[in-house]
């Protein structure tokens, strides 16, 4: 079983402990407590971690991180909070109840369907497509697991999503390169895929900023979650 840290969660309700998911280490740190795992935008170690984290007593389940946007209109830095999650396997609805405590907390949250899916959407044109197609207003690579384990664990679950980058940029081929195990950026293949195609170096920068003021706004939205 991977490590998990069950300290008193930020993210916690009264009907139990929460098993939070996210992709990156960054996003991690900003979870105060629970039971957090990071599954460093890899699919099948996702899934495992969700299983840990059931079976060592969470109760309810958060997909908690950055996405991409798939609405035209929505900056970065937007919360998306889910009603729904989809994915070509399935749709599946987030706690109701807890979605609106979590839109009361954040009233200026868009709140409409997370696409979930195993690979990074990283084209604009396939981002405006997929909004076509599913009416979404995000896409990561963690809501569809944790809805699939919380269903079939009949647990609530919940979606609290920042958009980075958003509909209309298209993500620079370094940006894709896997992250580390720990969920962390691989420094040095990024900076040697840079070295070999330096034009893409202002999307880099571009998408930097993106990144830092979602963080910033998830950081924010994090805090404004009761124990």
């Amino acid at each position: 079983m991977a490590a998990i840290d069950s300290s008193p969660s930020l993210l916690s309700v009264a009907l139990g402990p929460c098993g939070t998911l996210t992709g990156l280490a960054a996003e991690a740190r900003l979870v105060s407590g629970g039971m957090v795992a990071c599954a460093a935008a890899d699919p099948q170690k996702a899934r495992r971690l969700m299983h840990d984290m059931i079976a060592a007593g969470a109760r309810r389940c958060v997909s908690f991180g950055i996405a991409g946007g798939l609405e035209a209109g929505l900056p970065p830095g937007t919360v998306v909070i889910g009603s729904h999650v989809a994915s070509r396997d399935g749709s599946w609805e987030c706690d109701r109840g807890w979605q609106q405590h979590l839109v009361a907390a954040i009233p200026a949250a868009q709140v409409g369907g997370v696409w979930g899916t195993d690979a990074i959407v990283f084209a604009a044109a396939d981002k405006r497509r997929l909004h076509r197609d599913s009416h979404c207003l995000a896409v990561d690579m963690e809501s569809h697991i944790v809805a699939e384990c919380a269903a079939a664990a009949r647990l609530p679950f919940v979606v609290i999503r920042v958009v980075c980058d958003p509909v209309e940029f298209t993500l620079p081929p370094a940006a894709l390169l896997p992250l580390r195990a720990d969920g962390t950026p691989d420094i040095g293949r990024v900076l040697w895929a840079l070295a070999c195609r330096p034009a893409q170096l202002p999307g880099l920068l571009r998408l930097g900023g993106y990144h830092r003021r979602a963080l910033a706004v998830l950081a924010g939205a994090g805090k404004k979650f009761p124990d």
